[in-house]
Formats: structure tokens, sequence, C-alpha cells
């Protein structure tokens, strides 16, 4: 598969016909494996109905956007155990998964072992490399039709640096899912992460940087973004944007501008959830989605919610 380097400084390279092969003997200066307690810990912070529920919520968003993700070149960047993989495999793409963690990719390798040895034959169309964005020139080269980057931005120290790695891999649409603080001006907002937690920074460091800073750094790196109307419909993405400390937010950029959709030049302080729902209840962190678009090649069907026939998208 085109897209990662033959041998990465960092690397969990897994062959095509062979995925699971001595996957472990790969990781540099080690071939023992991961401790089984950290295994186990990875599991259950990953495995929870919470988390997985979470997962569906954010799949079934994207899925209602009617964007174009069939047969797509992916990667992936802060692949967790997989979750989100099969969402493209399934749509006949192929995916490159980057993870920076030895746990999540020994459980994320173990999933697919059980789905190939069941017969599921796209795994065929999958590699995982281990690494972390900030050393992701030196892990992927070469460009991808879509670059996913879900629940990882919130986690780095350097974001802007992230972004754009990722958008010089980028060939045509961006998305981007991260947790954000209420505010209408330009700030980082450093934070300090539990580096043990499987699911939390890989460098003990994050950042929870507002709507405002996430927009012109994708404004710098693309020549439009844009932000749906609509949320994913659960209670850590809320609808309304003047109320609570933490949010979430979804927007897609275009190198040309998307037919049918209406368009603003601000931050929409309200939204609607995908599916005929009450309002969810706001929690004290939420996330965001931000989804770019590089080229006029991309199509984004007649830029409708199927469930309540309004459009999509805004402008940013």
């Amino acid at each position: 598969m085109d897209g990662v380097d033959d041998a990465p400084p960092i690397d969990l390279h897994i062959i095509m016909n062979d995925i699971f092969k001595n996957w472990i003997s790969r990781l540099r200066g080690s071939r023992a494996p991961v401790a089984s307690d950290v295994v186990e810990t990875a599991n259950l912070h990953f495995r929870t109905p919470w988390y997985q529920r979470h997962n569906q919520r954010r799949q079934e968003h994207l899925a209602s956007l009617q964007l174009d993700l069939v047969g797509k070149s992916v990667l992936e960047v802060g692949a967790g155990v997989g979750d989100h993989t099969f969402y493209f495999l399934d749509r006949d793409c192929t995916v490159v998964s980057v993870e920076a963690r030895r746990e999540n990719c020994q459980l994320f390798g173990e999933s697919m072992q059980a789905l190939e040895a069941s017969g599921y034959s796209k795994a065929s169309h999958w590699k995982l490399v281990q690494g972390d964005v900030e050393s992701l020139n030196g892990t992927v080269t070469g460009t991808f039709d879509v670059v996913y980057c879900y629940g990882l931005l919130y986690h780095l120290e350097d974001p802007a640096a992230a972004l754009s790695a990722m958008a010089a891999r980028c060939l045509d649409l961006l998305l981007v899912e991260t947790c954000v603080p209420l505010g209408g001006h330009e700030a980082l907002n450093p934070v300090s992460e539990l580096w043990s937690d499987p699911t939390q920074s890989f460098r003990g460091g994050g950042c929870r940087p507002t709507r405002p800073w996430i927009m012109n750094r994708l404004k710098a790196l693309f020549a439009h973004v844009y932000v749906p109307r609509t949320q994913p419909a659960h209670e850590e993405f809320p609808l309304d944007w003047r109320g609570s400390n933490f949010h979430g937010v979804i927007s897609i950029g275009a190198t040309m501008p998307i037919q049918l959709v209406e368009t603003t030049r601000r931050l929409r302080h309200l939204q609607i959830p995908t599916a005929p729902a009450t309002a969810p209840t706001v929690t004290s962190f939420a996330n965001s989605i931000l989804l770019v678009n590089l080229s006029p090649r991309m199509t984004f069907g007649n830029g409708f919610c199927p469930s309540r026939r309004r459009q999509c998208f805004s402008a940013a």
C-alpha cells in the first residue's frame, strides 16, 4: 500500500497478506509483548458501553453528512483500538491507521485478526503504523484522499503542528473531531493529562483550543472551511453554544464552494441533532468535529439531512 515508508523510525508495519505475523518484533527496540495488565486497562477503557455509544453517535453523524467516502484512500490518525476504522473499510476504502500506544495497537491487531479469521476479506486493505502525530512526517509518506482525525487534537501539546502535518498528507477531505471550550476568542488552553490512561495524551500534555483558534488554523491551511448545521445526537455534542463550559463543532473545508449549501462567515450559535431528538443534557466536556475538503472532486450529495430535509452545512 502506498503512503507508508518501508522502514519508518517507529513502526508497527502490518503486512497486507499476513497482517499479524511477527507484529511485535517490528516494534523498535523490543520483541516482548505489551504487559497483559496494560493491555487489559486499555481494553477496559475502550470497550465500555459509554465509549461505544459515543463512537456510534459520531459515525452515525458522519454518515448523515452524505460525504463521498466510498473507495477512498484514508489516513486515520490517532486510531486507538480501531473502533472507527471499519467505517471506511466497509466502504471499500484502503486505510493506513496511525496509533502511538503499543497496547492500543495490540488490541487493534487482535480485533482485526479475529475478523480476518472469520472471513473479513477487507482486512487486506489496511495497514497499522505505530507512531504519534508529532512523528507523522517520519512514519507516513504520500498523500490520501481523506485524513481522519477524531478524538485526538485536544490530546496534543502542539495541535497547530499536527494540523499542518495532516494537511500535507491530505488531497481532498480532512475530518477532525475534538473537544473545545466556550469562547469567541482564540486560545489554546494547554492542560495536563494522565499519561497512564490509554485514551489520553501519549506525551502527558493536551489542550482545549477554542473554535476560533481551530477555524483560523484550518483557514490558513485550506481554501474553504465549513461547519455542518447538525451535531451528533449525544450529550457531549450540545446544540447551543451559548450555554455550558465545553462544546463540540463540525467544520468542512473545500478548495471550491460547495453547491446547494447555505453559507455564512461566522460560527453558528445553534445547531440541530442528526436525528429527531430532544436537546441532550450538557456535561462538563463536549466534542467538536471539523471537516476540511480540499478538492472540487469531492461530492456532498444534495447537501440535505435525510431525516429533516434541511441543509446540512454552513460555511465558517
